[in-house]
């Protein structure tokens, strides 16, 4: 993950590297898509 800052023109002004991913990063919205097609489909 890559954090930065910027000023009120869009320039970055400072960069870091984040943590190491985490599950909701890495799949997304599945378990939320699951849930609306299980609600659609019983």
């Amino acid at each position: 993950m890559l954090l930065t800052i910027t000023d009120a023109q869009g320039r970055v002004t400072a960069r870091a590297e984040g943590p190491a991913p985490t599950l909701y990063s890495r799949i997304g919205d599945v378990f939320a898509w699951a849930c609306a097609a299980g609600a659609r489909f019983p």
